[in-house]
């Protein structure tokens, strides 16, 4: 990997200056976590060739600003997003993306719909969701990674029911301690 460079990222009509590693334009790994700020547009420069998006804090951007952005990643892959989540952003164009990590505060968890079809891995962590997410999340019919991490959901309960989690390969829960109960239905530990 070469050494640090120096860019302003664009999203929409928010900036953020960064240093960061890239061995390519195909892998961004911003190596620092602070809030975007609005500015009047500049010119824009997509990469269309990003697969790899690390460490992006977005808590100030609009919806439309930031899926009109990510939508140009058509080969992003890997996608890891930090700052206040909201649950109408729908991530379903991005076709390719299968593993993404989300960071931070969500008001409920994102609709199935919105998630990309060939989603594999995803992590969430620090969410602070009431509800159990796995309702929504076994429904992921490609998902085969699940990491719930550091008070992902605060609710009392979660269950695992026998119908969900057709391709689940690990559930990793860590550091969920409002969690008392965890039901696990029969059948699902045949497939983990």
């Amino acid at each position: 990997m070469s050494g640090s460079r120096f860019c302003k990222v664009c999203i929409g009509s928010y900036w953020k200056a960064y240093s960061f590693k890239a061995a390519t334009t195909e892998t961004l790994y911003f190596s620092d976590v602070q809030p975007m700020v609005p500015i009047p547009p500049i010119t824009t420069t997509y990469l269309p060739d990003l697969q790899t998006l690390n460490g992006l804090f977005i808590s100030d951007i609009s919806t439309s600003d930031r899926e009109d952005c990510l939508s140009k990643f058509t080969a992003l892959r890997s996608l890891n997003l930090h700052g206040r989540l909201f649950p109408e952003w729908d991530l379903s164009s991005l076709t390719h993306l299968y593993k993404l990590h989300l960071v931070g505060s969500m008001q409920k968890m994102f609709d199935i719909q919105c998630f990309p079809k060939n989603l594999a891995e995803l992590i969430l962590t620090s969410s602070l969701l009431m509800e159990d997410p796995k309702k929504k999340l076994e429904k992921l019919r490609s998902l085969r990674v699940l990491k719930l991490k550091q008070a992902a959901s605060v609710g009392r309960e979660m269950t695992c029911s026998s119908g969900g989690f057709v391709q689940l390969q690990l559930l990793k829960l860590s550091f969920m301690n409002s969690v008392v109960t965890l039901r696990i239905e029969e059948g699902v530990l045949n497939k983990i």
